[in-house]
Protein backbone atom coordinates (compact mmCIF):
# COMPACT_ATOMS: atom_id res chain seq x y z
CA UNK A 1 0.00 0.00 0.00
CA UNK A 2 1.44 3.41 -0.95
CA UNK A 3 2.30 5.65 2.03
CA UNK A 4 0.05 8.62 2.69
CA UNK A 5 1.58 12.07 2.65
CA UNK A 6 1.36 13.69 6.12
CA UNK A 7 -0.17 17.10 6.37
CA UNK A 8 2.27 20.00 6.55
CA UNK A 9 1.69 23.72 6.02
CA UNK A 10 5.14 24.13 4.43
CA UNK A 11 5.38 22.71 0.92
CA UNK A 12 7.30 23.17 -2.31
CA UNK A 13 6.09 22.24 -5.84
CA UNK A 14 7.62 19.21 -7.53
CA UNK A 15 8.08 18.74 -11.32
CA UNK A 16 4.42 17.83 -11.77
CA UNK A 17 3.10 20.64 -9.61
CA UNK A 18 2.32 18.40 -6.61
CA UNK A 19 3.21 19.55 -3.11
CA UNK A 20 6.42 18.19 -1.62
CA UNK A 21 6.06 18.12 2.18
CA UNK A 22 8.72 19.41 4.58
CA UNK A 23 8.72 16.79 7.38
CA UNK A 24 11.12 14.22 8.75
CA UNK A 25 8.35 11.68 8.55
CA UNK A 26 8.15 12.30 4.76
CA UNK A 27 11.91 11.81 4.54
CA UNK A 28 11.70 8.32 5.96
CA UNK A 29 8.91 7.34 3.55
CA UNK A 30 10.29 9.04 0.43
CA UNK A 31 14.09 9.24 0.55
CA UNK A 32 14.52 11.89 -2.15
CA UNK A 33 17.33 14.40 -2.36
CA UNK A 34 16.72 17.16 0.22
CA UNK A 35 17.13 20.88 -0.20
CA UNK A 36 17.04 23.52 2.49
CA UNK A 37 13.71 25.02 3.44
CA UNK A 38 14.30 28.75 3.90
CA UNK A 39 11.08 29.28 5.84
CA UNK A 40 11.69 27.21 8.96
CA UNK A 41 14.98 25.44 8.47
CA UNK A 42 13.23 22.14 7.93
CA UNK A 43 13.93 19.77 5.01
CA UNK A 44 11.77 19.75 1.87
CA UNK A 45 12.17 17.39 -1.08
CA UNK A 46 12.52 17.79 -4.83
CA UNK A 47 12.13 15.70 -7.97
CA UNK A 48 15.39 13.71 -8.49
CA UNK A 49 15.14 14.24 -12.30
CA UNK A 50 15.25 18.03 -11.95
CA UNK A 51 19.09 18.34 -11.91
CA UNK A 52 19.38 16.08 -14.99
CA UNK A 53 16.80 18.16 -16.81
CA UNK A 54 18.74 21.31 -16.03
CA UNK A 55 21.98 19.77 -17.36
CA UNK A 56 20.32 18.65 -20.60
CA UNK A 57 18.80 22.09 -21.09
CA UNK A 58 22.23 23.69 -20.66
CA UNK A 59 23.82 21.30 -23.17
CA UNK A 60 21.09 21.95 -25.75
CA UNK A 61 21.40 25.70 -25.30
CA UNK A 62 25.17 25.53 -25.79
CA UNK A 63 24.89 23.40 -28.93
CA UNK A 64 22.26 25.66 -30.48
CA UNK A 65 24.44 28.72 -29.95
CA UNK A 66 27.57 27.09 -31.41
CA UNK A 67 28.64 28.60 -34.78
CA UNK A 68 27.63 26.63 -37.89
CA UNK A 69 30.68 25.42 -39.84
CA UNK A 70 31.04 27.14 -43.23
CA UNK A 71 29.70 25.32 -46.30
CA UNK A 72 32.53 24.24 -48.61
CA UNK A 73 32.48 25.98 -52.00
CA UNK A 74 30.58 24.19 -54.75
CA UNK A 75 32.67 23.44 -57.85
CA UNK A 76 31.60 25.35 -60.94
CA UNK A 77 29.80 23.57 -63.75
CA UNK A 78 32.97 23.89 -65.85
CA UNK A 79 35.23 22.21 -63.29
CA UNK A 80 37.55 19.83 -65.14
CA UNK A 81 36.93 21.42 -68.54
CA UNK A 82 40.08 23.49 -68.12
CA UNK A 83 42.02 20.32 -68.98
CA UNK A 84 40.43 20.01 -72.42
CA UNK A 85 42.48 20.63 -75.54
CA UNK A 86 39.59 22.75 -76.87
CA UNK A 87 37.65 24.09 -73.90
CA UNK A 88 34.35 24.43 -75.79
CA UNK A 89 34.34 20.78 -76.93
CA UNK A 90 34.73 17.47 -75.14
CA UNK A 91 37.03 14.81 -76.57
CA UNK A 92 33.95 12.85 -77.64
CA UNK A 93 32.49 15.85 -79.45
CA UNK A 94 35.74 16.51 -81.26
CA UNK A 95 35.92 12.89 -82.41
CA UNK A 96 32.29 13.02 -83.55
CA UNK A 97 32.70 16.16 -85.62
CA UNK A 98 35.92 14.93 -87.22
CA UNK A 99 34.22 11.65 -88.18
CA UNK A 100 31.20 13.38 -89.71
CA UNK A 101 28.78 12.23 -87.04
CA UNK A 102 25.28 13.61 -86.70
CA UNK A 103 25.96 15.23 -83.29
CA UNK A 104 22.21 15.77 -82.74
CA UNK A 105 22.19 18.59 -85.27
CA UNK A 106 19.18 17.21 -87.16
CA UNK A 107 16.82 16.72 -84.21
CA UNK A 108 14.22 19.22 -85.52
CA UNK A 109 13.85 16.95 -88.56
CA UNK A 110 14.33 13.55 -86.93
CA UNK A 111 11.72 14.19 -84.25
CA UNK A 112 9.15 15.60 -86.68
CA UNK A 113 8.87 12.55 -88.96
CA UNK A 114 11.83 13.36 -91.22
CA UNK A 115 14.10 10.31 -90.89
CA UNK A 116 17.80 10.44 -91.63
CA UNK A 117 19.46 8.20 -94.24
CA UNK A 118 21.87 6.46 -91.86
CA UNK A 119 19.21 5.12 -89.50
CA UNK A 120 16.86 4.21 -92.34
CA UNK A 121 19.61 2.16 -93.99
CA UNK A 122 20.27 0.44 -90.66
CA UNK A 123 16.56 -0.51 -90.53
CA UNK A 124 16.25 -1.41 -94.20
CA UNK A 125 14.87 -4.91 -93.55
CA UNK A 126 12.37 -3.79 -90.92
CA UNK A 127 11.16 -0.99 -93.21
CA UNK A 128 11.04 -3.18 -96.30
CA UNK A 129 13.18 -0.93 -98.52
CA UNK A 130 13.27 -1.94 -102.14
CA UNK A 131 16.44 -1.78 -104.24
CA UNK A 132 15.70 1.64 -105.68
CA UNK A 133 15.08 3.13 -102.23
CA UNK A 134 18.23 1.56 -100.81
CA UNK A 135 20.36 2.90 -103.68
CA UNK A 136 18.90 6.41 -103.40
CA UNK A 137 19.37 6.51 -99.62
CA UNK A 138 22.93 5.22 -99.90
CA UNK A 139 23.79 7.99 -102.36
CA UNK A 140 22.16 10.59 -100.07
CA UNK A 141 24.12 9.35 -97.10
CA UNK A 142 27.43 9.34 -98.98
CA UNK A 143 26.93 12.97 -100.05
CA UNK A 144 25.96 14.00 -96.54
CA UNK A 145 28.84 12.18 -94.89
CA UNK A 146 31.51 13.60 -97.19
CA UNK A 147 30.32 17.14 -96.51
CA UNK A 148 29.90 16.45 -92.79
CA UNK A 149 33.50 15.28 -92.47
CA UNK A 150 34.79 18.36 -94.32
CA UNK A 151 32.71 20.84 -92.37
CA UNK A 152 33.16 19.00 -89.06
CA UNK A 153 36.92 19.35 -89.39
CA UNK A 154 36.53 23.00 -90.33
CA UNK A 155 34.34 23.62 -87.27
CA UNK A 156 36.80 21.99 -84.87
CA UNK A 157 39.59 24.04 -86.44
CA UNK A 158 37.58 27.25 -85.96
CA UNK A 159 36.95 26.42 -82.29
CA UNK A 160 40.65 25.64 -81.86
CA UNK A 161 41.60 29.06 -83.24
CA UNK A 162 39.11 30.74 -80.91
CA UNK A 163 40.60 28.79 -78.02
CA UNK A 164 44.12 29.91 -78.99
CA UNK A 165 43.00 33.55 -79.13
CA UNK A 166 42.21 33.57 -75.41
CA UNK A 167 45.00 31.17 -74.39
CA UNK A 168 47.58 33.54 -75.88
CA UNK A 169 46.26 36.63 -74.13
CA UNK A 170 43.35 37.72 -76.28
CA UNK A 171 43.25 40.70 -78.60
CA UNK A 172 40.81 43.17 -80.04
CA UNK A 173 37.05 42.65 -79.90
CA UNK A 174 36.95 42.73 -83.71
CA UNK A 175 39.44 39.86 -83.96
CA UNK A 176 37.42 37.85 -81.43
CA UNK A 177 34.16 38.50 -83.28
CA UNK A 178 35.68 37.31 -86.56
CA UNK A 179 36.74 34.03 -84.94
CA UNK A 180 33.30 33.53 -83.38
CA UNK A 181 31.59 34.20 -86.71
CA UNK A 182 33.85 31.71 -88.46
CA UNK A 183 33.02 28.95 -85.96
CA UNK A 184 29.29 29.76 -86.10
CA UNK A 185 29.29 29.71 -89.90
CA UNK A 186 30.96 26.31 -90.05
CA UNK A 187 28.54 24.86 -87.54
CA UNK A 188 25.55 26.33 -89.38
CA UNK A 189 26.72 24.90 -92.70
CA UNK A 190 27.26 21.51 -91.07
CA UNK A 191 23.78 21.52 -89.59
CA UNK A 192 22.24 22.38 -92.96
CA UNK A 193 24.04 19.41 -94.55
CA UNK A 194 22.45 16.99 -92.05
CA UNK A 195 18.99 18.56 -92.32
CA UNK A 196 19.12 18.48 -96.12
CA UNK A 197 19.73 14.73 -96.01
CA UNK A 198 16.63 14.29 -93.84
CA UNK A 199 14.55 16.17 -96.39
CA UNK A 200 15.85 13.89 -99.12
CA UNK A 201 15.14 10.76 -97.08
CA UNK A 202 11.50 11.67 -96.45
CA UNK A 203 10.90 12.08 -100.19
CA UNK A 204 12.26 8.56 -100.80
CA UNK A 205 10.14 6.75 -98.18
CA UNK A 206 6.42 5.99 -98.19
CA UNK A 207 4.16 7.42 -95.45
CA UNK A 208 3.73 3.91 -94.04
CA UNK A 209 7.49 3.44 -93.82
CA UNK A 210 7.85 6.72 -91.96
CA UNK A 211 5.22 5.67 -89.41
CA UNK A 212 7.01 2.35 -88.99
CA UNK A 213 10.36 4.11 -88.66
CA UNK A 214 9.08 6.35 -85.86
CA UNK A 215 7.72 3.32 -84.05
CA UNK A 216 10.96 1.39 -84.40
CA UNK A 217 12.93 4.36 -83.10
CA UNK A 218 10.64 4.65 -80.09
CA UNK A 219 9.23 8.08 -80.90
CA UNK A 220 5.83 8.98 -79.51
CA UNK A 221 3.10 10.43 -81.68
CA UNK A 222 3.63 14.15 -82.36
CA UNK A 223 2.13 15.92 -85.34
CA UNK A 224 1.04 14.28 -88.57
CA UNK A 225 3.70 12.02 -90.16
CA UNK A 226 1.83 12.32 -93.49
CA UNK A 227 1.89 16.14 -93.55
CA UNK A 228 4.01 17.63 -96.30
CA UNK A 229 4.49 14.31 -98.03
CA UNK A 230 3.34 15.46 -101.47
CA UNK A 231 6.92 15.29 -102.70
CA UNK A 232 7.21 11.54 -102.16
CA UNK A 233 9.20 9.88 -104.93
CA UNK A 234 8.77 6.23 -105.99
Amino acid sequence: MAPVRPECPLTAPDSEGAALVCTRQWTRQFPLRPFSCNMVGETAYQDPMRPLTAILSAVLAASSSAPTPPTPPTPGSYAGDEKRAVKALSDGEIAGYLAGGGMGLARPAELNHYPGPRHVLDLSKELGLDDAQYAALSASFDRMHAEAVRLGNAYVDAETRLEAFFARGGGSPAAMEALVASAADRLGELRAVHLRAHLETRRILTPEQIVRYDRLRGYGASGDPHAGHAGHER
